[in-house]
């Protein structure tokens, strides 16, 4: 973990909080992609089941 000061940030520290952002948003959108994608998947499974 990296220590977090409460002094000014400097131009490093906004990458790091814009990398970090960037992080979060890749992730919870690969997240969302995901459970979309298992839900489509599940329910062709079951209409291919049912025939």
């Amino acid at each position: 973990m990296p220590e977090v000061r409460l002094t000014p940030c400097r131009p490093s520290c906004d990458f790091a909080v814009g990398f970090t952002a960037l992080r979060i948003a890749v992730f919870s959108v690969m997240f969302i992609v995901y459970s979309l994608g298992t839900m489509v998947t599940s329910s062709i499974l079951s209409k291919t089941k049912r025939e």
